[in-house]
């Protein structure tokens, strides 16, 4: 499972943040070297709620 941030729908991604469900590990990758602090924190914060499953938390 994934969270992906992009510009716009016509713009290549900003980041992406990765768990996988059978390592439980979760990666990041940025693909510019721009990105605001604020925006990272948002990304890994939402991808912490909605991608790790409940149990695991």
């Amino acid at each position: 499972m994934y969270l992906e941030v992009t510009d716009t729908q016509d713009e290549p991604d900003v980041l992406e943040v990765f768990y996988s469900d059978q390592t439980d590990q979760m990666t990041f990758t940025a693909y510019r070297g721009d990105i605001p602090l604020e925006v990272v924190e948002w990304a890994v914060t939402l991808a912490k709620e909605r991608l790790i499953p409940t149990a695991r938390r």
